[in-house]
């Protein structure tokens, strides 16, 4: 069965007001390109300086479409 997670665009280290994470697919991870942080694709820290998780929203998946829910 597949998956979708939707984790939060901005790194918990320090928010800045555009986006700054990119899914680096060949590492399998998300990067900050502002100061270095690294996640596993469930929003864990794996690299600082972020010391906390990217939160998660709600989803379901659907034959057609994906639902995303708000905290």
């Amino acid at each position: 069965e597949a998956q979708v997670r939707a984790l939060v665009g901005h790194c918990t280290h320090q928010c800045f007001a555009a986006p700054t994470l990119l899914y680096v697919e060949n590492r399998q991870l998300i990067h900050c390109n502002a100061h270095g942080s690294e996640f596993s694709l469930s929003g864990a820290v794996t690299q600082g300086p972020a010391g906390a998780p990217l939160s998660a929203f709600q989803t379901q998946l659907f034959a057609e479409r994906i639902e995303i829910f708000r905290a």
